[in-house]
């Protein structure tokens, strides 16, 4: 079964944590296109997104940020980490 999780901090460390406490089988990313040139904050999502590629314990897909929100949507299982 997939989960979906909320949590607090430096985004690629805290997903590579919650990736090895859990033990994850994949960590799905959802992320912005190469098209999409949104300035700093697509940078940043970017970075993320390579970090945790290279340091996660599993694989790691990355999928288009608009096709990821509509998964989280119809599964409904937001988990807050806090």
């Amino acid at each position: 079964p997939a989960e979906v999780a909320v949590d607090y901090g430096e985004p690629g460390k805290r997903i590579v944590a919650a990736a090895t406490k859990w033990r994850a089988d994949l960590i799905v990313l959802g992320v912005k296109s190469a098209t999409e040139h949104l300035g700093a904050a697509t940078h940043v999502a970017r970075a993320v997104a390579h970090y945790v590629v290279v340091h996660a314990p599993c694989p790691v897909l990355t999928v288009r940020a608009h096709e990821m929100a509509a998964f989280a949507r119809q599964r409904g299982n937001y988990h807050d980490l806090r």
